[in-house]
């Protein structure tokens, strides 16, 4: 969620890294989960407008009126446990992981590390986006997920404070956070390795797009998503597949390893990586029309910012072929 840099949004910077921090850290995580979700309470209560731009933008991908509402208010909660799970990637346990997060679908990822060439998950900026990460480094995997810290537009404050602790505590994260605006060279070595990297197969987040883009249709707008996630899998060849954060059942989430997106016969280079970013997209659809609450930057979903009228597949910004997507804010 994009909020604009203010004097009061640094003075809650510096209420939620020193004594709310402090707080938090001592609670159990599944209680810590129901207080950052009031603070998406509290503030779903004070911000009309941007309800009703999310209720817009949300209706721009076709969700009823009466499911809209209820996801407006999920995307509150959902933003406040992303950015203050951070807090507690590095204490987590097995134990404790299993109090938080269920992992599904880990026959797909054995099949898949059973040929031995190591295996991307390409994930869509769609609930907690470190949660993968540390649940399954906590798995025994290793594990790195492509990032790309931004501090274009923060304050001194917003990049004194908030960055400086996010980036501390994410390096205490079970596994790593490599930049994709850096060499990719520690991602293909996990791949050799029979590793598994993470990387943002979705158009969202903020500032520059890095590498080549293609036009998706997603509830029926078109934008753009990154060609590196297949790119990456294709020239490694890596087994690429699908991984969600969905809510769960008897846990507040659950991590999902969908079965792999298939080669595209007969295609290749530049061709089949867009085939793969299309494929990814219906995979991605399928599962925003079901929890259209848990989509991450869901107020850049217009026509001025995510969505494109003339997508030519490479925007302007973009500063080198096959990096794995865009930049994520702080």
């Amino acid at each position: 969620m994009r909020v604009r840099e203010s004097f009061l949004r640094d003075l809650l910077r510096l209420f939620a890294w020193y004594p709310f921090r402090w707080l938090a850290e001592r609670l159990p995580p599944r209680l810590a989960v129901r207080v950052f979700r009031a603070l998406g309470d509290a503030h779903w209560a004070v911000a009309p407008g941007k309800r009703r731009l999310l209720a817009r933008n949300l209706g721009r991908l076709g969700i009823a009126a009466d499911q809209a509402s209820r996801a407006v208010r999920e995307n509150f909660r959902i933003h406040y446990v992303s950015q203050l799970l951070v807090f507690f990637y590095s204490r987590l346990t097995r134990t404790s992981l299993g109090k938080l997060a269920a992992v599904a679908g880990l026959e797909h990822l054995d099949a898949a590390l059973a040929q031995g060439r190591g295996v991307v998950l390409v994930q869509a900026h769609f609930g907690p986006e470190q949660l993968a990460l540390a649940a399954l480094s906590l798995l025994g995997h290793r594990v790195v997920q492509i990032g790309c810290a931004n501090d274009a537009g923060l304050s001194a404050v917003g990049r004194g404070v908030s960055l400086r602790l996010r980036r501390r505590y994410e390096a205490r994260i079970p596994g790593r956070i490599i930049d994709a605006r850096e060499s990719l060279l520690p991602a293909l070595r996990v791949l050799r390795a029979n590793g598994l990297v993470l990387t943002a197969g979705d158009g969202a987040g903020w500032a520059k797009r890095l590498g080549r883009h293609v036009p998706v249709t997603l509830g029926g707008q078109e934008l753009l998503f990154p060609v590196g996630p297949g790119r990456l899998a294709l020239g490694s060849g890596a087994a690429l597949l699908p991984l969600f954060v969905v809510r769960g059942e008897g846990t507040p989430f659950t991590v999902v390893i969908e079965p792999p997106l298939a080669r595209p016969r007969g295609l290749s280079g530049e061709v089949a990586e867009t085939a793969l970013a299309v494929e990814f997209a219906r995979r991605y659809e399928r599962r925003l029309l079901v929890e259209p609450g848990f989509m991450r930057f869901l107020e850049l979903f217009t026509p001025s910012e995510l969505l494109v009228a003339d997508a030519s597949g490479q925007g302007p910004d973009d500063t080198r072929p096959g990096s794995p997507g865009p930049c994520a804010p702080s």
